[in-house]
């Protein structure tokens, strides 16, 4: 979360330098279920919960829970 103190907590991904992407095919969701997520998304983007990355090498499907 943005307002946290990055030595409270920080999250990292721990890679092996040699490390290989690997890509999967994208899953459709129900489109029910794709609206109520984006909606979900969009007000955690409001209240700055979440912020946009851009490590498209690494990012998988969102999974609903």
């Amino acid at each position: 979360m943005l307002g946290l103190d990055s030595k409270l907590v920080v999250h990292n991904l721990g890679l092996k330098k040699d490390a290989k992407t690997i890509k999967f095919f994208l899953q459709k969701m129900h489109h029910t279920i794709a609206l109520i997520m984006k909606e979900e998304l969009q007000n955690l983007l409001e209240v700055k919960s979440i912020q946009p990355i851009d490590y498209s090498d690494w990012v998988s499907n969102m999974v609903p829970v």
